[in-house]
């Protein structure tokens, strides 16, 4: 998938690492350091955020 988004149409959007969707990557995007520290995961969130993913489907075609 690439994704041809403006500024607005591009904020939350994620590509996964690896595939040229024209997106910042999720993996680069959780490796971040939030600026807010209160924006920090800790481990409970962290599985949240797994099993979100995992909720989703998000796997690469191929």
């Amino acid at each position: 998938m690439r994704a041809s988004l403006d500024v607005i149409g591009s904020q939350h959007v994620y590509g996964l690492e690896g595939h040229d969707s024209g997106q910042l990557g999720l993996k680069e995007l959780l490796l971040t350091p939030p600026r807010n520290r209160a924006h920090r995961v800790d481990e409970a969130r962290g599985r949240q955020i797994v099993e979100l993913v995992r909720g989703a489907k998000i796997r690469p075609n191929g």
